[in-house]
């Protein structure tokens, strides 16, 4: 996959969460009510917080993650990979390292059998810091123009990525999580159902107050938007914010394919808290037939200690009795014989 075609890819998959991330942002002590910004030469250093595994969902059953490593004598090296279904999509090599002139990021571009793919070596150079905000631009005018990386709260970023693509210019907007390492994680706990209606049907179910109510539970409302707040209980004298209420904001959506969120806010009680914070859902929905939907729930994140796998037991009961009553909503009544 060719850098250009992946950027555009990414276009329909993901977009910013522009207002919360700049609600987070803006310094409750400013005087004026502006944000407060603060600029200074940055050091690679300022970077040491991108060490780690950081992983993003995507539409169409497309995610990405990035490993990067620790700052050792000026230098941090990253790796990236987009993965479909069934196979890796593209790769890149990442550097960021500190030069006299400030900080750049060098990225290389490789097939998934690291055969090397134009444009060669891309080079960033960051050109304006903050603590929440960093934005690089290319040192030769090429693709992709500018980069911008936002870093609101300790374990979520987000990059935004201006793009020209055939005389147009387009705009790449990825929201990224800090994970557990890819060998502390348990495979993803996936249930999947065959609805009897189509895929719009289906999808509006999942996604409207009067399609979740009329089957998953007593009481809701939802934000369909990135970083949007889905409140849902099932007590319908819950006022969305009491004990009984569950939290989830929306990760990522593409419109009848992919609904991705992860809980924020557990009910009172509820037994895994720490292993909950560690997880997110991915939705899929395919056309089965023209009137049949396939659904599948992935529920990622788990790891290999004791609370998360009691909580992935929990959940494999508690997704399957969810498949369950979303196939029942849908199910014919058959008319009984005269």
């Amino acid at each position: 996959m060719k850098p250009t075609t992946f950027w555009l890819a990414m276009l329909i998959a993901v977009s910013l969460l522009a207002d919360r991330v700049e609600r987070r942002e803006r310094s409750a002590s400013s005087e004026n009510g502006q944000e407060a910004v603060v600029m200074r030469k940055a050091t690679i250093d300022d970077f040491a917080w991108l060490s780690g595994y950081w992983t993003t969902p995507l539409g169409n059953g497309v995610h990405a993650e990035e490993f990067c490593s620790t700052v050792v004598k000026g230098h941090m090296m990253c790796m990236f990979r987009a993965l479909g279904a069934e196979k890796s999509l593209g790769l890149e090599f990442i550097v960021l390292q500190e030069k006299p002139e400030g900080v750049e990021e060098r990225v290389r571009f490789f097939s998934p059998d690291l055969q090397p793919e134009d444009p060669g070596a891309v080079t960033l150079v960051l050109k304006s810091y903050s603590p929440s905000e960093m934005l690089f631009e290319n040192a030769s005018g090429g693709q992709p123009k500018r980069m911008t990386l936002r870093h609101p709260i300790p374990d979520e970023m987000t990059v935004h990525i201006e793009v020209d693509a055939q005389g147009k210019s387009s705009f790449i907007d990825a929201h990224w999580f800090r994970a557990p390492s890819r060998a502390e994680f348990s495979d993803a706990l996936v249930t999947e159902g065959v609805v009897d209606a189509p895929v719009a049907e289906v999808w509006k179910v999942w996604t409207t107050k009067d399609g979740i109510e009329s089957w998953m539970v007593a009481k809701t409302d939802i934000n369909l938007a990135i970083g949007g707040l889905w409140r849902t209980s099932y007590s319908k004298d819950s006022n969305l914010d009491d004990d009984t209420s569950i939290h989830h904001a929306i990760l990522a959506y593409d419109p009848g394919r992919l609904f991705s969120f992860r809980t924020v806010k557990p009910p009172k009680g509820f037994p895994f808290p720490s292993a909950l914070a560690k997880t997110w859902v991915a939705v899929y929905f395919e056309p089965a037939s023209e009137a049949k939907t396939r659904v599948t729930i992935r529920m990622l994140g788990y790891t290999q200690d004791d609370e998360s796998q009691k909580m992935r037991a929990f959940f494999e009961r508690g997704n399957r009795i969810t498949m369950e009553s979303l196939v029942k909503r849908f199910q014919k009544t058959l008319a009984r014989p005269q």
